[in-house]
C-alpha cells in the first residue's frame, strides 16, 4: 500500500501517516495519520483532527472576518 503526501503540505516532526494527506496541508508534530486528510486542510493532535479548511479561512479573511495577524 502506498502514501501519498500532497504537494505543498507541510507536516512536523515525528509523524506517523498511515494514509494519504491532500494538497497544501498543515499538519501538527506527533500526529497519527489513520484516515485521509482532504486538501487544504489544517490538522492537529495525536489521532489527527482537522480543525479549520484553509480555503475556508483565506475567504474569511477577504471578508476581514479572520485577521491575518495574530496579535
Amino acid at each position: 500500500m502506498s502514501v501519498t503526501i500532497g504537494r505543498g503540505s507541510w507536516i512536523g516532526e515525528h509523524p506517523v501517516v498511515a494514509a494519504d494527506v491532500g494538497r497544501q496541508c498543515v499538519m501538527g508534530a506527533g500526529l497519527l495519520v489513520l484516515e485521509p486528510v482532504t486538501d487544504d486542510s489544517v490538522a492537529v493532535g495525536i489521532c489527527v483532527r482537522v480543525i479549520v479548511d484553509r480555503r475556508t479561512l483565506r475567504r474569511w479573511q477577504h471578508l476581514g472576518i479572520a485577521s491575518q495577524d495574530s496579535r
